[in-house]
């Protein structure tokens, strides 16, 4: 189970972030087959018990109002393909929660995640340097690697990121650690060509939210782990900031104005979809 769950997640994004129909169809069927194979396996040797998280519910609710949605909705077609984009997912966390129970099977699902998400990085700064084609990009200059929009690539990275965040608290051999400072190294400077505008804000929220959690926290790690932390998170800002500053301040500039990408067009746009309600 934990080799098919690695499946899905390296190459669940390889195939332009699954975001074509027959994509889904394929990623779907085999998230649905692994669940199956799980739960006959189960069924054999007479297991009932499952992993209760604080998930539970609202993915239950969620996807509930969904399909209530989808029943209701106008557009049948367009609710009916969107809900199905939902299954694989909530597939991979259901089994995911009930699979990686240890400490050492969780750090190898950890450092998976931190790897794909920095080889996809890697691929996507090659392809923004022109030595890899990247003619699926919906903007050709948003960096969006095996993803066909940047902001899926954008929240993609986010995941990864902070898993390297983790890694970077919690390990105690050097050379992991020097590995992740490398690894997130690689996806900073993919994040910031992704521009972003909401995952830029998201990750910022996130990271505030995340440091008041360690500073309430002061026993989860050590007083000189933290203040280590802390200058390598400068020095890699400075970097990223020194490379990337032109591509943020331009993009960030946009904000002010009247074309599609500026506040105005997407306060029309959300207008535009309450009264769909």
């Amino acid at each position: 189970i934990q080799s098919g769950l690695a499946f899905l997640i390296i190459f669940s994004s390889w195939f332009y972030g699954g975001v074509e129909i027959q994509n889904q169809a394929v990623l779907g069927l085999a998230a649905l087959l692994l669940l199956l194979v799980w739960l006959g396996r189960r069924w054999l040797v007479r297991e009932t018990d499952f992993v209760s998280t604080p998930l539970n519910l609202p993915l239950s609710v969620f996807f509930l109002l969904a399909i209530t949605y989808t029943l209701l909705s106008v557009y049948r077609h367009a609710s009916l393909r969107e809900l199905y984009r939902f299954f694989p997912p909530i597939i991979v966390y259901f089994l995911a929660v009930n699979n990686l129970r240890g400490k050492a099977s969780l750090k190898r699902f950890i450092w998976l995640i931190v790897l794909i998400g920095t080889f996809y990085a890697g691929y996507g700064l090659l392809q923004y340097a022109g030595f890899i084609p990247k003619s699926f990009w919906t903007d050709k200059s948003s960096l969006a690697s095996r993803f066909v929009n940047s902001n899926h690539f954008a929240g993609f990275l986010e995941l990864a990121i902070f898993a390297t965040g983790g890694i970077l608290l919690f390990e105690s051999k050097v050379w992991r650690g020097l590995l992740a400072v490398v690894c997130l190294g690689i996806m900073l400077m993919a994040f910031a060509y992704t521009r972003s505008r909401s995952g830029w804000l998201s990750l910022i929220i996130a990271m505030v939210f995340f440091g008041i959690l360690l500073i309430h926290r002061k026993d989860i790690i050590s007083r000189r782990r933290r203040s280590l932390l802390s200058g390598m998170a400068v020095i890699l800002l400075v970097i990223v900031g020194t490379f990337g500053y032109a591509t943020i301040a331009k993009r960030l500039e946009q904000i002010r104005g009247t074309q599609y990408y500026s506040v105005i067009q997407r306060e029309h746009i959300w207008k535009g979809t309450l009264t769909a309600f």
